[in-house]
């Protein structure tokens, strides 16, 4: 935990709160709740803030409480946890890391504007300090807009559970969800069923790779493409099941393929190669050849 964060007092509400609730808990931590898990993590899950009989008395997110019950168990089960027994133990992480938006256990479980906006400074550190995320899962739309906003990639991007938000490059992807707290988990606002699709799909988008390609037509068109697997659009074209507008252009074999660093990457170097004259796109597809033999 930094300095900064371990002796913030910037909101005198909660500042306050963590007082009382240390006079009456002594042995609990009472104290700003900073991130956990991996330094290398490719996946952050932020979540709203400290329960008071949880984060607030083990002093690490999502550890102690019936929501930490269903984040733990669906980590581990997509591989990032080493055991979904979180409620009273540091489980390890790998590739993962958890924090909240709101870093200290706010009254009635509900933060104000205004100490969102002031705890934003910590999860912008947080945010830079995980150099490698290419997924955040944001649980409840108060995570949602801390993290986007500290993107700065908050206007247009409303939140709705399971969707995915596709940022400019250099940005990680950001997947909502509804919180698994026992106020949505237990009136069926978030079903296991839900909640367990939006982890598949974290999972997926972790380790999503995107290539572009381009498909030399029977009649000797070439044709330009991006996919995340390059196998199953082979097999699509070959069985003429291809893009509509390569159909009857003949037999279609996919000669040339790049992999691309994101989904916005490919569709701009699609759209570059889409640009070149058919010499230079036949250039690209012979140096292939060439660097295979």
């Amino acid at each position: 935990m930094s300095e900064s964060l371990a002796h913030c007092r910037a909101c005198p509400r909660l500042a306050g709160f963590r007082d009382e609730n240390a006079a009456r808990f002594p042995a609990w931590h009472n104290a700003p709740v900073a991130a956990i898990g991996d330094p290398g993590a490719r996946l952050l899950v932020v979540g709203l803030a400290p329960g008071l009989k949880g984060a607030n008395r083990t002093g690490v997110p999502f550890c102690g409480d019936d929501s930490g019950d269903w984040l733990w168990e669906a980590l581990h089960r997509e591989g990032f946890a080493e055991s979904d027994r979180g409620r009273d133990a540091i489980v390890p992480l790998r590739g993962a890391a958890v924090t909240n938006a709101v870093k200290c256990v706010p009254p009635a479980n509900k933060p104000l504007a205004s100490e969102i906006a002031a705890c934003r400074t910590h999860l912008e550190a947080e945010l830079a300090a995980f150099t490698s995320l290419r997924v955040i899962v944001v649980l409840g739309r108060v995570a949602h807009d801390a993290v986007l906003r500290t993107l700065a990639q908050h206007a247009g991007r409303a939140f709705k559970h399971g969707r995915v938000h596709r940022l400019p490059d250099g940005l990680p992807l950001v997947l909502d969800s509804f919180h698994p707290s026992p106020l949505n988990t237990r009136t069926g606002r978030l079903s296991k069923a839900q909640w367990n699709r939006v982890w598949a799909r974290a999972s997926a988008l972790v380790t999503e790779r995107w290539f572009v390609y381009i498909a030399r037509c029977g009649d000797g068109s070439l044709y330009t493409g991006i996919t995340t697997d390059p196998d199953r659009r082979r097999a699509e074209h070959a069985s003429g099941k291809g893009a509509a507008y390569t159909r009857g252009r003949g037999r279609i074999r996919i000669v040339h393929v790049e992999e691309a660093p994101s989904k916005g990457a490919a569709l701009s170097r699609e759209y570059a190669i889409k640009q070149l004259s058919r010499p230079r796109k036949l250039d690209l597809i012979r140096r292939e050849i060439s660097d295979r033999t």
